[in-house]
């Protein structure tokens, strides 16, 4: 195949473009994801709907925290 004509497919997960690979000759159907990063995560981003900090509750944080006593 030449360079020009490689197929190509858009990630799952970052949404970017990415072309055949010879090592994904025989699984190219199969393919969905364009690294190993990508596949560990598997979480597809999300574009404008990230929640907003701000409107989180204030005491959501305190209640995670710990507390070590070394006394």
């Amino acid at each position: 195949m030449k360079k020009k004509t490689l197929p190509s497919k858009t990630c799952a997960v970052c949404e970017r473009p990415f072309t055949w690979r010879k090592k994904w000759e025989r699984v190219w159907d199969d393919v969905k994801y364009c690294s190993k990063r990508c596949a560990g995560s598997r979480t597809p981003k999300k574009s404008s709907q990230q929640e907003n900090p701000s409107k989180r509750d204030k005491n959501d944080n305190e209640s995670r925290s710990i507390t070590f006593d070394f006394g």
